[in-house]
């Protein structure tokens, strides 16, 4: 399958050459097939804020493993590798994934939106634009994902989706904590801490500032009709927010 440029530069893990690149030819697996099949785990909000909650997309806000999941997780990726790819694991497709989602959330925080075509499914990518529009220049700064600022990553949670024609789909969520790359929280609280409710305050700052990522993949791998992989899902938010300022 012939692979742009851009993509090319993106394939770092040759061991699993198919995660990084997008195919234009994907747009015959429209975003609403999978929408029946997604089963996500959410979390609500900490803390009351007066600002503008970070949101790229309407999706579910997914923060901590689940371990049904996790073995539905092993389950799948045996599958994927004994019929669909042979090459397929979960440890490599987090290495290739890391470099789209730096990639992808750095064009994001730049307003690069043109430069998303072949990366991200046109729908998401409207929906991100309109978003991105309401955010503040420091949260347009903390959509930024930088490697060495990634504090978790993990793979929350594969899916298989057959149509009616045959056509068979892997989608897999992906869920990252990181620091924005402009934090000093840590620097910036550390000399003050004196004592132990200094400590306690000083670890909810700290986590308070911390970012929280969703950036979900699909892929067709239909015999004769396999795909490359395509964002379908981007999402950028904080636990501690108010709930009700998620409907505004």
């Amino acid at each position: 399958m012939k692979l742009t440029l851009p993509l090319r530069l993106l394939l770092t893990k040759p061991s699993y050459k198919s995660v990084i690149p997008i195919c234009s030819s994907f747009k015959k697996c429209p975003s609403h097939i999978s929408e029946k099949f997604r089963a996500f785990s959410t979390n609500k909000p900490l803390l009351m804020s007066n600002e503008r909650p970070l949101k790229l997309m309407k999706l579910p806000k997914i923060v901590q493993p689940n371990f049904i999941l996790w073995l539905k997780n092993k389950y799948f990726e045996f599958l994927i590798r004994n019929y669909y790819d042979a090459s397929f694991s979960q440890s490599e497709f987090l290495a290739g994934a890391t470099q789209a989602i730096t990639h992808v959330s750095s064009l994001i925080s730049r307003g690069q939106f043109e430069d998303l075509e072949e990366l991200v499914d046109p729908d998401s990518v409207e929906e991100i634009k309109r978003n991105y529009n309401r955010l503040s220049d420091k949260q347009h700064r903390d959509l930024k994902i930088m490697e060495d600022h990634i504090i978790k990553m993990f793979v929350h949670q594969i899916g298989m989706m057959f149509g009616n024609s045959g056509n068979v789909f892997v989608e897999i969520t992906v869920v990252l904590h990181y620091n924005s790359p402009d934090d000093k929280s840590l620097q910036e609280t550390t000399h003050e801490i004196k004592t132990a409710e200094d400590i306690i305050k000083a670890a909810l700052e700290i986590t308070k500032k911390v970012v929280n990522a969703n950036y979900r993949f699909i892929k067709e791998c239909t015999k004769g009709s396999e795909s490359d992989w395509i964002i379908n899902g981007v999402n950028h938010f904080s636990i501690f927010r108010n709930e009700e300022e998620e409907e505004n």
